[in-house]
């Protein structure tokens, strides 16, 4: 386990990934930071119970998904039943 443990890329080596620099253009640097240290987190517990293998691209598209749906704001239709 420790060994795919060590295989987990770092935080630093998945800020910079093209498709999470186009998330920090969008979100800002800080909230896009704390957003990959917490997929991480979640990808090593994964790891650890045996329920993952690591890799950047698992990481990347968890931190995508997200953010979209922590941040993205779409209008809604509504119905105005006044």
């Amino acid at each position: 386990m420790i060994k795919k443990i060590r295989n987990l890329p770092s935080i630093n080596k998945v800020l910079e990934n093209p498709e999470i620099v186009e998330l920090i253009d969008t979100y800002s640097l800080n909230n896009v930071t704390e957003l990959v240290r917490s997929v991480v987190s979640d990808v090593r517990s994964a790891v650890l119970a045996g329920h993952l293998e690591p890799s950047l691209q698992l990481i990347v598209s968890n931190t995508k998904k997200l953010a979209e749906e922590k941040w993205d704001y779409s209008p809604v239709a509504v119905v105005n039943a006044t």
